[in-house]
């Protein structure tokens, strides 16, 4: 959506480095319109050695 403010839920994603070599995924979804009250945050975790 081009319009941020007409999505009902926004999905902002990051990656990091974790201390085992691999990457850390936090997904953060915020809720506006119908799902203001939605709120929440999933992590994803891979090791060095996933492909």
């Amino acid at each position: 959506m081009r319009d941020q403010a007409q999505a009902d839920i926004q999905v902002l994603i990051i990656d990091a480095d974790n201390a085992g070599g691999g990457k850390l995924y936090p997904l953060t979804f915020i809720g506006q319109n119908h799902f203001q009250e939605l709120h929440d945050t999933l992590t994803f975790s891979t090791k060095a050695s996933d492909t």
